[in-house]
């Protein structure tokens, strides 16, 4: 349809005309975002491969200092006087080797269990057992600090091999001085965002990542830690929530979903709609 046809139309006519043209799309368009999504797993993959692939190249063409890195962070850095990086990584390794072996170790051995000693009363006495509610939590900031790890000694690795072509190009490497300038000046957008990206991990993706696997337990009024424990108990709630019957929470769940989507549809499309109608009439009234 050309564009002259579309402004002849009225407005309730190009409104079922833009409706019909959306409807007739979407298939399309889920489609599209399904290819996208294999793309997007694809490509993942393959940059995964390669960063595995370029870990082994680097360390077969390394030089010692490059390979030493593999084991110590930062050691690479600092044998090229590169002392301020040099330091960070190795403090980073370090206290991550501190965590995992004074904390986050015990709490990550317990993930798949949630704990298997009960709380129990000795007498007057009350002998405290497992915690699952802490388990499942530090054995998930756990999961995340392993893999904050991997990245950092990633970009631990990739440092020394961009510093081994400088140094082998003849070129000066940065110094300490030079890192911290340009931390405020060409880098400096990283030291602004480094505090809020780590307020939006500890304070939002965490805690959703946490409350995600809640739903895979048995975590209720009847499991509560301290006094009890939970455990995981996989997909069975989401078989209890959408199967039917009198023992399940089948028919409720639907119910309020239906009328939570209802609400939602006609919530916006009555705001929408209304609040246009009562803005052309505001406008007429004023012309």
């Amino acid at each position: 349809m050309v564009d002259l046809n579309y402004l002849k139309m009225s407005k309730p006519q190009k409104f079922a005309y833009n409706c019909g043209k959306f409807f007739k799309a979407l298939p399309g368009r889920i489609g599209g975002g399904f290819v996208k999504l294999g793309r997007a797993i694809a490509g993942f993959f393959k940059a995964f491969g390669l960063s595995v692939a370029d870990l082994f190249t680097t360390f077969k063409n390394g030089d010692w200092k490059t390979r030493l890195s593999y084991l110590i962070m930062g050691s690479g850095s600092m044998a090229r006087g590169q002392w301020g990086r040099g330091l960070l990584f190795f403090l980073f390794q370090t206290v991550f080797n501190l965590y995992m072996v004074n904390f986050g170790m015990a709490y990550l051995s317990k993930l798949g269990t949630l704990g298997t000693v009960a709380t129990e009363k000795v007498g007057r006495k009350t002998v405290y057992g497992d915690n699952s509610f802490l388990i499942l939590l530090y054995g998930v900031l756990t999961l995340f600090f392993v893999l904050a790890f991997i990245y950092t000694w990633r970009v631990n690795i990739k440092q020394n091999k961009i510093a081994q072509q400088i140094e082998a190009s003849g070129k000066k490497l940065k110094s300490t001085k030079e890192d911290l300038q340009s931390l405020m000046d060409s880098q400096f957008h990283k030291t602004l965002l480094a505090l809020p990206t780590l307020g939006v991990f500890v304070f939002t993706i965490l805690p959703i990542f946490f409350m995600i696997l809640v739903a895979f337990t048995n975590f209720d009024y009847n499991h509560q830690p301290p006094a009890k424990l939970f455990t995981w108990v996989g997909f069975e709630n989401f078989k209890q929530l959408l199967s039917s019957g009198s023992a399940s929470y089948g028919d409720t769940f639907r119910q309020v979903l239906f009328w939570t989507l209802v609400w939602a549809f006609f919530a916006t499309f009555l705001n929408y709609f209304l609040g246009m109608f009562v803005a052309i009439m505001i406008a007429r009234s004023w012309s």
